[in-house]
């Protein structure tokens, strides 16, 4: 991850070429950055100020990079992306923005950004940033990315909570045993003997079990609770 605080030593091929095109809905940022950018040698090809420009310069200038604003009018700069890839999908995209929401980084990096930095990186983090991308690198800023990883984090550990409680406070015996048949791969048939009730019941009890893990199938319901390490509290249910 891109500290934003820190302007990295820059070590760059003065031979490599690359085109830029920013695209921002604030036009005299649009202006001040194409100028400081073309005196650090950085060729801006074009500029655009919405998601309409955006697509016209992917098909016809296909830049190396976009420098892509996130929020603007009628399309977000999240909108935008799928359609700059859908005409050039080689076009890298990095994300210049005063957004330090967590989701807005996290739904970037799920629809193909290369990168997303903030607009208070100095203009040498900058180039960098350019550089790193077209050369096959991911670009983030520290500050947003630590954000991210700690709500996942959190999430995360909610999730768990609310799993543990489920299978502590909404399953009877039955219940439990019927989901611990299913996490060890027991047939029906053998969990049917053992537990004493038919195959009806038991599809009925995976029904509930599906929709208290919210779930849709026994696959699913079997996979999270071997992923979230849920076979401990499982321990003192019929081995089948």
């Amino acid at each position: 991850m891109l500290d934003d605080a820190t302007i990295p030593e820059l070590d760059l091929d003065p031979a490599q070429t690359i085109k830029v095109a920013l695209v921002d809905d604030h036009r005299l940022f649009v202006d001040v950055l194409r100028v400081i950018l073309q005196t650090r040698g950085i060729e801006v090809a074009a500029v655009g100020y919405n998601w309409r420009d955006a697509e016209k310069i992917a098909r016809e200038v296909h830049p190396d990079v976009f420098l892509l604003d996130m929020r603007m009018p009628e399309k977000t700069g999240l909108d935008t992306i799928a359609g700059i890839h859908a005409i050039d999908p080689s076009i890298k995209v990095v994300f210049l923005t005063a957004s330090e929401e967590p989701h807005d980084l996290q739904k970037a990096i799920l629809l193909g950004a290369d990168g997303y930095v903030l607009k208070t990186l100095p203009i040498d983090g900058l180039i960098k940033v350019i550089y790193d991308v077209v050369n096959g690198q991911r670009s983030i800023s520290r500050s947003v990315g630590l954000s991210l990883i700690r709500e996942l984090a959190i999430g995360e550990q909610r999730d768990q909570d609310r799993f543990t409680e489920i299978i502590e406070r909404k399953l009877d015996a039955r219940l439990k045993n019927v989901l611990s048949g299913l996490v060890q791969g027991a047939a029906y048939k053998n969990m049917c003997a053992q537990l004493h009730i038919s195959e009806r019941t038991i599809l009925r009890d995976v029904n509930k079990l599906c929709e208290l893990f919210e779930v849709p199938d026994r696959s699913a319901l079997e996979n999270l609770v071997r992923s979230k390490g849920l076979n401990d509290l499982l321990k003192d249910t019929i081995q089948f």
